[in-house]
């Protein structure tokens, strides 16, 4: 995982984030708070963003790529899906306090951008903009 800090297309990546948001029913405000407070990074390929049974502390927005998320079971793996952008992983976690449901890797063939926020700055979100749990949690 590498930070991203300087690179030129984040605001792009985040219009992508706000434009999401704005399609599942969240105002303005609520947008623009989580759109600010955002941390971009980005994996590459195969690389395990989130793994089963672990605890992480983000809900991670993917803005670029791909990922394939799986679901261990016994000796097998099972590989539940693909998604594209733009995807929200870790809300279950969040939401349940619970350690992740399932491994999410990064597609092979190709790295993956994310923008990410730390679960203390999305609780400080959820606070001012309460709407956002509902929405997020369907």
């Amino acid at each position: 995982m590498q930070q991203l800090h300087n690179d030129p297309s984040v605001a792009g990546f985040r219009t992508d984030l706000m434009d999401f948001l704005n399609t599942v029913g969240l105002d303005a405000a609520a947008i623009l708070s989580i759109g600010r407070r955002t941390e971009p990074v980005a994996y590459d390929p195969g690389e395990v963003v989130l793994a089963q049974g672990a605890h992480d502390e983000h809900i991670y927005f993917l803005v670029k790529g791909a990922i394939v998320i799986s679901l261990r079971q016994d000796d097998r793996v099972e590989v539940l899906g693909e998604r594209t952008p733009v995807t929200v992983l870790g809300e279950i976690s969040y939401f349940n306090h619970t350690p992740a449901t399932a491994t999410v890797a990064v597609k092979h063939g190709a790295g993956a951008t994310f923008l990410r926020l730390n679960y203390e700055q999305f609780t400080d979100v959820l606070e001012t903009y309460p709407q956002i749990k509902p929405t997020l949690a369907r």
